[in-house]
């Protein structure tokens, strides 16, 4: 199930609603190695793994856990089934998905040939030019200074990306650039309901990069791990409106295909399985 709402009221109600089944679906999760179900992403009754590769004794994620054998986990089976959506709705022509390198952006393009995919490849690299990467010719885009003209796409996707950009409110000015006017923005990223105002970890001033809080990491496809620069909350939804988009937030919950809550204890890392589509106005 995905539903799509507008504001944060609607999506609290949300939570609030699905947080009963949500609670019984994790203690049935928790203490299992595989758990039997349907995987909305290759269509076929898989036993999902469980964990993500969490240390023993760790709580588990179970947002990046519940993997699949076609490589998709929680979130990116939400992520699917949203892009299959805009695809029907939208008909896009020019599409470009910030990935090259996974398992995931392969299963995306087996659906799409014409799935533009791109990757941060590091700051002396040129936007819209083809590297080499391990064998693989990847194009090296920055989220703050892409190659493609104004009004030029119809969809850009980046999944778990914008927390790793050092200015995001200048990166969603520059998707809404390139973005034709009905153009949809598609994006993940970790979405910390309880901690109220996002946190700014790291921020880069006159071309150094300054550390506000202790230095966090996530996994990188293309490098050791990329820097966080900053924990969204709901003032994230002010910057996006204020860039001038329309926003929708869509909240996935399937027990059945493994789509729940990541399942921290801790209510300041909780996540639930949301996703963003902003479009630019005709």
């Amino acid at each position: 199930m995905l539903v799509w709402v507008d504001d944060r009221p609607q999506l609290e109600a949300c939570f609030a609603a699905l947080t009963p089944a949500n609670d019984m679906a994790l203690a049935a999760f928790r203490p299992r190695r595989t758990f039997p179900g349907l995987c909305a992403a290759c269509g076929q009754v898989t036993d999902f793994l469980v964990t993500a590769g969490e240390p023993e004794g760790d709580w588990r994620n179970l947002l990046e856990g519940m993997i699949c054998a076609c490589g998709t986990n929680g979130r990116t089976r939400m992520a699917i089934q949203a892009w299959r959506q805009v695809r029907q709705e939208l008909q896009p022509q020019n599409s470009l998905i910030f990935e090259r390198v996974t398992q995931f952006y392969s299963l995306l393009v087996a659906e799409d040939p014409s799935l533009i995919g791109c990757e941060f490849l590091g700051p002396d690299k040129i936007s819209g030019q083809t590297y080499d990467f391990h064998g693989v010719p990847v194009r090296h885009e920055d989220m703050l200074a892409m190659s493609s003209p104004s009004d030029s796409l119809d969809l850009i996707m980046h999944f778990d990306v914008l927390e790793h950009v050092p200015d995001h409110k200048a990166a969603l000015r520059e998707c809404f650039r390139t973005l034709r006017p009905g153009g949809v923005s598609l994006f993940t990223l970790p979405f910390y309901e309880d901690i109220g105002k996002s946190v700014i970890r790291s921020r880069l001033v006159n071309g150094e990069i300054e550390h506000l809080l202790p230095q966090a990491f996530h996994g990188n496809p293309v490098g050791d791990g990329a820097l966080v620069f900053f924990e969204p909350s709901w003032d994230l939804l002010d910057s996006i409106r204020e860039t001038g988009f329309k926003l929708q937030i869509g909240i996935a919950h399937d027990v059945s295909g493994g789509i729940v809550s990541n399942g921290c204890p801790f209510p300041i890392g909780h996540m639930w399985p949301v996703i963003f589509k902003l479009t630019k106005p005709l």
